[in-house]
């Protein structure tokens, strides 16, 4: 009896919905849509898996374009079509028919596969076309089954990145990354965040705020150029109130800007007023050790030379001086050992300088204006002790200097000539054999050069030079020792002296005259007047005596001297043993003091030249103009 109740309710029901099928079939015939998605809509009330109510619902929505309905109910009608009802699917067949007019004799299937596939196509361009990743986004989450699913990710996703861009916010596109973590626009997304990350940082003008970003974006294509602005603002902030600390401070920050160049340069510069506006020595000297060379060493050079060469000369008693002139290369002991003037009055002075890396000196030279201004400073030398003995200017403004070059404690090293330009560049550099210079003298183009041979019995020596170090002929001389003076004679030819000898020689050095005095005295200067020879040395206590050929009377005096200098009025200069440098008469009267505290010195015109001795700098040389 049940089974028969239940059979009956079965028909009953498969009447009712082919009957309801029918209905709804019958609007959309009609066209009327929205009656038929009522009574379908009635239906999946009921039973929301009808196949045919999803069917009727998936055509009406897709008619009015609402694709996304239309795709929801095929998906549902194709799951349950197993169960669709062979009256509606007559009923749905008929219809098909008469609106599918261009598929004549398809079956259902074919029917159904192609309005299946219109919808699908609808739906996944109307995510395509919309460009909304809202749209995108309830596709994938109506649809996860969608054959589409992983192009409408990516439609999402572009779309979405669209949007963020088009905001123009950091904040955007951070949201961006953090929402679509899959999205193939992470690594624009992040360029993106550089560019206005920068942008923001680049408009603030903000040292911190660009500083911010280089750490904080470490790989950013910006980040160079965010460098280079950084360093550029802190460089016109440091620079803009014209400070040491700020610009000192620039350089230690930012060592690798390409500003750090000029910041060095306008450290130099403000150093260099600081220097200035301290005015002493010691200012003058710090700069020049962090400036040695560069475009203000020679105005501080300058400044520093006068500021020391009064205070020397206040420690060295000099009177009725006009200008006073000290020379410190770089706080170490500087010798004074020779000196010349050009046509024009420029005055050059050679001396060497202890270096510091070891006990040895190079060869230093100057060229100073008539004002006793630096123009250039020079060094020369090897790795071993240099020095210049004598210096002449050649008739092209060029320098030749005799010397000694590469002596050690255990080598005398070797005589040596060097040519310097009027740049102070090197030319050239000779040796002169085994010759050991010590006084030289210039003749026209050629340089007659005395001393001793470097051998056993040490000779007397005298050899002439041109310019070029060419040798023009050499002479040897029994007496032993040195030839420690070589001057000109008034009469033609040159006067030596070396030990006790004194003599005359021809311009090609062959023996005129000559005298030996006592062989206890040595003869350190001679000087020429009127045919008379005048000679000044000392004894074995190192007592001064003086000498002329024309008296031939030895005067001996308890002076003790260390140099001695003959003036062009046969007047002396010694240097005694307290480093006081006094005038004498050629016969040793006293004439009046010049100098205390002196060293090896050199008068020359109303130029005097000397070694400062226990200097404020150590030693000095000093230049005094009377």
């Amino acid at each position: 009896m049940k089974i028969f109740i239940t059979s009956i309710f079965i028909l009953i029901s498969l009447a009712l919905t082919a009957q309801s099928t029918r209905r709804i079939v019958k609007q959309m015939d009609s066209k009327d849509f929205e009656k038929g998605k009522e009574l379908a809509l009635s239906v999946l009330e009921d039973a929301p898996e009808d196949p045919s109510a999803n069917f009727c619902m998936a055509w009406m929505t897709f008619e009015q374009e609402n694709f996304f309905e239309a795709y929801k109910h095929m998906i549902l009608f194709k799951t349950n079509i197993n169960s669709l009802e062979q009256g509606d699917k007559e009923e749905l067949m008929a219809y098909m028919e008469s609106v599918m007019t261009k598929m004549r004799k398809k079956s259902f299937e074919e029917r159904i596969d192609k309005k299946s596939f219109d919808i699908e196509q609808a739906a996944i361009n109307y995510v395509r076309e919309k460009r909304d990743p809202e749209i995108a986004r309830q596709y994938i989450e109506l649809f996860p089954t969608s054959p589409f699913l992983d192009n409408t990710k990516h439609i999402r996703n572009h779309y979405a990145y669209i949007q963020a861009v088009n905001s123009g916010t950091v904040e955007a596109m951070r949201k961006f990354k953090q929402d679509y973590p899959d999205a193939a626009q992470q690594e624009v997304a992040e360029e993106r965040i550089h560019e206005l990350e920068f942008e923001a940082a680049k408009s603030s003008k903000s040292i911190d705020r660009i500083e911010t970003f280089i750490q904080s974006y470490p790989l950013a294509k910006q980040r160079t150029e965010a460098i280079q602005l950084r360093n550029q603002l802190a460089y016109n902030e440091a620079k803009k109130n014209n400070d040491l600390t700020a610009i000192e401070k620039f350089i230690r920050d930012y060592p690798n800007a390409i500003q750090a160049a000029e910041a060095q340069q306008l450290k130099q510069k403000l150093v260099f007023e600081k220097a200035k506006s301290i005015n002493t020595i010691e200012a003058y000297s710090d700069f020049v050790k962090q400036y040695p060379f560069g475009k203000y060493y020679v105005d501080i050079f300058n400044l520093k030379s006068k500021a020391l060469g009064t205070r020397i000369a206040e420690n060295s008693q000099i009177k009725n001086a006009k200008t006073t002139r000290a020379f410190d290369y770089n706080k170490t002991n500087d010798l004074f050992s020779t000196a010349t003037i050009d046509k024009n009055g420029n005055i050059f002075i050679a001396g060497i300088i202890e270096l510091d890396t070891a006990p040895l000196h190079d060869v230093w030279l100057m060229k100073l204006d008539p004002t006793g201004q630096m123009l250039w400073s020079k060094q020369f030398g090897s790795p071993a002790n240099d020095h210049i003995n004598e210096l002449f200017i050649q008739d092209d403004g060029s320098l030749l200097g005799v010397g000694i070059y590469g002596q050690t404690d255990t080598t005398r090293g070797q005589g040596w000539m060097l040519s310097v330009g009027t740049d102070g560049k090197k030319q050239w550099m000779k040796f002169l054999g085994d010759l050991y210079p010590v006084s030289s003298l210039q003749k026209g183009n050629e340089i007659i050069v005395g001393g001793y041979n470097m051998d056993s019995l040490h000779h007397m020596r005298l050899i002439k030079f041109d310019n070029e170090a060419d040798k023009k002929w050499q002479r040897k001389y029994t007496t032993r020792g040195s030839a420690n003076a070589v001057k000109p004679h008034s009469q033609g030819g040159i006067v030596i002296c070396g030990k006790n000898w004194i003599a005359h020689i021809s311009d090609e050095g062959y023996l005129e005259n000559d005298q030996f005095i006592d062989e206890n005295l040595t003869i350190m200067d001679v000087t020429e007047k009127e045919g008379v020879i005048y000679a000044a040395g000392y004894n074995e206590e190192f007592n001064l005596f003086v000498y002329n050929t024309q008296n031939k009377t030895v005067t001996q005096t308890t002076q003790q001297v260390k140099e001695i200098q003959f003036l062009p009025n046969t007047d002396l200069l010694v240097l005694d043993h307290n480093n006081n440098l006094t005038q004498l008469t050629s016969a040793g009267g006293y004439v009046k003091d010049i100098a205390k505290n002196t060293g090896h010195f050199y008068m020359l015109n109303n130029y005097l030249f000397y070694t400062s001795i226990n200097s404020i700098l150590q030693s000095n040389i000093q230049m005094i103009t009377f």
